[in-house]
Order: C-alpha cells, then structure tokens, then sequence
C-alpha cells in the first residue's frame, strides 16, 4: 500500500503534539477517568484484562494513552513516525517508572511497519481518517492481532456539526483576512465563537489543541469521512468481529437472555441510530433524502474550511431548512444565510445565540474489533 498521510506531515511541519496532556493534578485524573470509563464501559474491555498483555499502538502522539494501559500492567510496543514525540514518550515513561513496560518504539507509519509478532490488542487511534484504502488499513491491523483490535474513524453523518463549527469558523476568518500564519489572531476568533461552549465539555485537551488540530487542520476533508459498514465490510475473512464501540448504540444485546442468538446486524444498529450521531441523541427520524443532503452539507463544510472549494458553491444547494422535522435545521440555514452579509460579527453573534452553538454530534467513533464469537467481558 501507499498511503499518504497528509495529516502526519501537518503535524510534522507545524510540531505539533495533537493531544497534548499534562500528567499532574486535575487534568491527568480527568484523562485517567476518561480512558477508564472508554474501554470499561463503552469497549467492555476493564483494567484488569490489561496485566501481562501485549499491546501494540500506531500513532500514540507522546504516549499519554498508552502509559494508561502500562499503569494497568501491559507491555506496550508503539509506532510512531513523528520523531518530536520520542523524547515525550521516553520522558513520560520515566516520570511514572514504567521503562520496563515500554517494549520498543518504532518510526514507521502503519502502512511500512511489518512484523511477524502477534498482539493481545493493537490500536489505532485518531489518524485513519488521513489515510487512503482505510478499509484495507483495518484488515492490516487485524493481522497483527490474536485478540482484539481498536480504531477510531471520522463518521460521515456524526461529523456534521463540527464540520459545520469549522464552516463557520473559515467564514468569520476569510471576511477578516486573517493571514494562516497568525495563530494569535485565529485563536482569538475562535474563543469568540467556540470557548464557552468548549469549556463545558470537561475535555482532557487544551482549548489551543483543540484548534489547531480540528479547525484549523487541512487534512480534514470530504474525503476523511466514513460510515461504519464500509469499513468493517471486509473483515469477515480476518476471523474478526464487531464487538463494541463508542458512542455506544448496539442494542441487539439488550434486554436478551444469554441463551438467545443475537439477532441483526451491527450495519443495521448504525443506520437506526444515526440520529444520534448527528444530535447526541435520537430524536429524529432523517429519511434517506435527508441523509443524502446532510452528507452534500456536511462534504461542502469540509472542503471549504480546507480551501479546496469556494463559498459560492453553496449556491446551487437545496436548502437545510427544507428537512422539516429536524429541530436544527432553521438555524443551520439562519447562519449560512447569515454569512452572506459579509459581517463576521454579525455571524459570531448569529452563531453563539444559536442553539446549535451547543451542539457537538458524535464525530469520532471507537470501533473495538474482536476475534472469533463476539462476547461482552
């Protein structure tokens, strides 16, 4: 495979460590909790699966997940290509006495690391959306497993508001003619439009992060996006299964006696729940020319907050508000409409008194792969 990952060389050119978390007081404890409560409840998988397993992770930034699963007693091998986050990982092992825990680290990316060795759980976590051929990329890492494999994908429908906020957001810095190296003014922007709503998510990454890695960066694009039945479509002839997720939405389990076979599939729980992608919860019934506009929509937020196309492509769309039964829909077109003007405090103002301004979707979604029968632990 060649694969090109546009979103490792942002992170290169800019020096960026995405997710940067400091290890010390109420942060870390909040990360800690968050991870605890991501693979326990959410991925059925609890800390104490992890003693004496191995766990081999593609893109771990500068280690702050993976020292997780070292604290839970793992012995952890990790590949990571961007050199900048060696020094971190090395330190940040150190700092907690888990040396011996750090099996190796290497510099290859997902698609040129081979290796012949077998993995309790291999990860892959915040980096698949960046790569082509994303289905082939999950049958890779199935290969390295014996057990269970997690990744994280960008959801076609659950990314619509944050494409939506990055809209906005290239609207109110195009009408400034804010230059893309002037990261003090972007960010004051930003505050103005995102701080307060941000600030109520308790979110174990800084505010400044969060920007750089989801406004601002260029390698989030129409072409980023998939649904979960498109990416696990292959992977029968792995030996692997859909097993859990987060968000969490497979009900076939629920209010069922062990004895009986689960019934359905996991391509029909995604589709009866993508509401609840889209809003955070499940409220309405999108028909399918719905879906098809809210994808066009959530494709054209994309493309243009990364420059590939103009604002007057919009014009030829049929409106948002036409989806009738959907409560956001008005004041998604108020604030495109809004953008028309050419006044950014005008659309900072139609935005923030928005309820939408409080609306974050599910973009992000953990798939947890297991081998053989599918059972909760």
């Amino acid at each position: 495979m060649n694969i090109e990952n546009i979103q490792l060389e942002f992170y290169k050119d800019n020096k960026i460590n995405p997710v940067s978390i400091k290890t010390t007081g109420e942060q870390w404890q909040s990360h800690l909790w968050q991870r605890g409560n991501l693979y326990e409840n959410h991925l059925k998988i609890p800390s104490t699966w992890f003693n004496k397993k191995s766990v081999l992770e593609f893109g771990p930034n500068g280690g702050e997940n993976a020292i997780v699963h070292a604290l839970n007693g793992a012995n952890v091998t990790l590949i990571e290509p961007h050199l900048l986050m060696h020094d971190r990982i090395y330190n940040l092992f150190s700092t907690f006495n888990l040396t011996g825990s750090l099996s190796e680290i290497y510099t290859d990316t997902v698609e040129d690391f081979t290796s012949k060795n077998k993995y309790d759980l291999v990860i892959a976590e915040g980096f698949l959306h960046a790569l082509t051929d994303r289905d082939e990329v999950v049958k890779k890492l199935c290969s390295y497993s014996n057990d269970r494999v997690i990744f994280t994908y960008s959801d076609r429908y659950g990314y619509f508001f944050e494409a939506f906020k990055r809209f906005v957001y290239r609207r109110v810095l195009d009408i400034e003619g804010v230059n893309d190296e002037d990261f003090g003014t972007q960010l004051l922007y930003a505050k103005k439009l995102f701080f307060t709503e941000f600030s109520l998510l308790k979110s174990s990454r800084s505010f400044d992060s969060w920007v750089r890695d989801v406004l601002l960066n260029p390698c989030q694009t129409s072409e980023t996006l998939d649904i979960l039945p498109d990416l696990i479509k292959g992977i029968n002839d792995t030996g692997f299964s859909y097993a859990s997720g987060s968000p969490s939405f497979d009900m076939r389990d629920k209010y069922s006696w062990y004895k009986k076979t689960i019934a359905g599939s996991i391509d029909d729980q995604y589709w009866e729940n993508v509401s609840f992608f889209i809003n955070g919860n499940n409220d309405t019934c999108f028909l399918d020319k719905d879906l098809d506009l809210i994808h066009q929509y959530c494709d054209f937020f994309l493309d243009y907050s990364a420059k590939k196309i103009k604002f007057n492509s919009l014009e030829n769309f049929q409106s948002i508000a036409s989806i009738s039964n959907w409560c956001h829909s008005m004041d998604v077109n108020l604030i495109i409409e809004s953008m028309h003007k050419g006044d950014s405090k005008f659309i900072i103002n139609q935005f923030c008194t928005s309820k939408v301004s409080e609306v974050w979707g599910m973009p992000h979604h953990y798939v947890c792969l297991s081998k053989g029968t599918h059972v909760n632990i």
